[in-house]
């Protein structure tokens, strides 16, 4: 945990608090982990074993062999620096979209 997150447990426990337990809050309530949305995923996942979570990063790793997982964070690392600013900006951008299709649908969304 860093300084500013205990500092600000600080606070809340000089101001009475008594537990480290979550507090309800207004809003909408969670439902990322639906079982039903979640099965849906892990059915998506199953029926398309293409769907990768990175994967320029794979195609760069892809006949690499490591012996330490410090080789591993080196070349991750390495592959972070060599890409332009650009590769990151148009990941950002493609969010926007991706997630106006997840509102629309009310979740239910697994690009393909």
């Amino acid at each position: 945990m860093d300084r500013g997150n205990v500092s600000r447990w600080c606070t809340f426990f000089q101001e009475g608090r008594v537990n480290l337990s979550d507090s309800p809050r207004s809003g909408r309530p969670t439902t990322a982990a639906i079982p039903q949305k979640v099965r849906g995923i892990e059915a998506a996942i199953l029926n398309d074993r293409r769907v990768h979570l990175f994967g320029p990063m794979k195609k760069f790793l892809a006949g690499k062999r490591f012996e330490t997982d410090v080789e591993v964070k080196s070349a991750v690392r390495r592959w972070l620096h060599s890409n332009q600013t650009d590769f990151y900006e148009q990941g950002i951008l493609k969010l926007v979209t991706r997630w106006e299709k997840c509102v629309e649908k009310v979740g239910d969304y697994v690009e393909k």
